[in-house]
């Protein structure tokens, strides 16, 4: 009778093994879905805005790369980041809206909507310009502006 019980556990072992890797992925899967949940609860019910940057980029490897961005709220600078391959319009150095929690500004999302050009809106959420660039012909006449750049304080 002893025997048959081993049997019959060492037959059934490698479907008890994948139920509980099921349930482990399952449980994975759920708490993730619930963190989401409650972060986008948090930053609808104290959602303030502010203007953010776009500083970089960062690869994955094989999954894929996304662009990190930066803010600041009283002084001090957060980074978020969002997908790059779904945005590829998107550039290095623009300006876009920041959608984040008063209670916790880690919480937070980039409106890629629209690009923020007006000056004072972007120097307003703590950045500064910094340098103007022009463009002149070989006698030293003036052409266009070229580019105006803004870093971080």
């Amino acid at each position: 009778m002893e025997n048959w019980k081993i049997k019959n556990f060492l037959k059934y072992k490698d479907d008890i093994n994948f139920i509980l890797f099921l349930i482990v992925i399952g449980l994975g899967i759920g708490y993730i879905t619930y963190d989401n949940s409650k972060k986008n609860e948090e930053l609808e019910k104290f959602k303030r805005k502010t203007v953010g940057k776009i500083n970089r980029i960062d690869t994955k490897g094989k999954g894929g790369s996304s662009f990190v961005y930066s803010f600041f709220i009283d002084n001090k600078m957060y980074v978020g980041r969002i997908d790059r391959d779904k945005n590829p319009y998107v550039k290095i150095n623009e300006f876009y809206e920041i959608e984040y929690s008063s209670k916790n500004p880690h919480i937070n999302k980039m409106i890629l909507d629209e690009e923020i050009t007006d000056s004072v809106k972007i120097m307003k959420a703590g950045y500064q310009k910094k340098t103007k660039f022009y463009k002149y012909d070989n006698f030293g006449n003036f052409l266009k502006e070229i580019d105006t750049l803004y870093f971080e304080r």
